[in-house]
């Protein structure tokens, strides 16, 4: 038998197994709506070279691979359109109540988190991945719609008209993918090099609250913590302790092999251990009555 479980970094793990920990702290199968909220403090660099190489991997398979995350999130036409729907959602501008009330943005993983939680856990209604940026909770950012409106014309007015170019141009000609990868690896881009303050890293922090209402009309709120940055300690954090968590977990009698994530493989023993590292790390669940 093997395992081959993917998202282990610090933007895919603690929406997936806080998801995990509300379904069984509200002893429920039947959710009704989740919403993650990411919120980073001290985050020290620009997007990593990493995420910015698979969007520009992606370009030429734009089209098959938007309807792959929605042939995954559902189990059926009805999941489907859920998944969808979700997606869709995912990508406007969120006035969140649970946040705050504060007006969010989709979180940059959404597209693949959204699909995962869909698929993992029985949720009936909405699944959204959300972030406050820094100062969203502030006045004078009008609670996040300063941001809103800034960002939102850089994606209409330049963003989205170039992706849709160059996705086009590389569908039609798949070399032309190629060689923006080369172009981008030439450029020798590193979202670090300018940040490499030990004491910046280490003072940032991860803050994950996942809002995961059920439908006899309870409430889990599960807030994962972790300090230090979130691109560099939190991800190996992470990382780390979920290889170490299948391994426990081998001699397990109910063991799940094959293609899986965290929260199905090792949810319960990846929650002790992230609670019981050294570097602050603890994801928590309270449960309460909807209002």
């Amino acid at each position: 038998t093997s395992i081959l479980c993917s998202f282990a970094g610090y933007d895919c793990i603690p929406f997936e197994l806080s998801t995990y920990m509300a379904t069984k702290a509200l002893n429920c199968e039947t959710l009704t709506n989740v919403e993650c909220v990411v919120s980073l403090e001290g985050m020290s660099a620009p997007a990593p070279r990493g995420t910015i190489r698979t969007v520009i991997s992606k370009l030429s398979q734009a089209h098959l691979f938007g309807y792959s995350l929605i042939e995954f999130g559902g189990k059926d036409m009805k999941d489907k359109l859920r998944t969808l729907l979700s997606l869709l959602v995912w990508l406007l501008p969120w006035y969140s109540t649970n946040a705050g009330s504060v007006f969010t943005m989709p979180h940059f993983m959404g597209w693949c988190n959204i699909p995962v939680v869909r698929r993992s856990f029985n949720v009936s209604g909405l699944v959204q991945d959300r972030m406050v940026l820094p100062g969203g909770r502030k006045w004078y950012t009008g609670y996040g719609l300063l941001y809103v409106v800034i960002i939102y014309q850089f994606l209409l007015f330049f963003f989205l008209p170039l992706y849709a170019v160059l996705a086009i141009s590389c569908i039609l000609y798949p070399s032309f993918n190629d060689k923006i990868l080369q172009l981008f690896d030439s450029c020798v881009y590193r979202a670090r090099t300018f940040f490499t303050d030990d004491q910046l890293l280490n003072n940032a922090k991860t803050n994950v609250t996942t809002f995961v209402t059920s439908s006899d009309k309870k409430k889990a709120i599960v807030k994962f913590v972790c300090q230090g940055d979130p691109g560099i300690v939190c991800t190996a954090l992470v990382a780390a302790e979920t290889a170490l968590a299948i391994v426990l977990d081998l001699k397990h009698p109910n063991k799940i092999t094959g293609f899986t994530t965290p929260a199905k493989v090792c949810g319960d023993t990846l929650i002790q251990r992230l609670n019981t590292a050294s570097n602050g790390c603890s994801i928590t669940v309270e449960v309460v009555e909807e209002e």
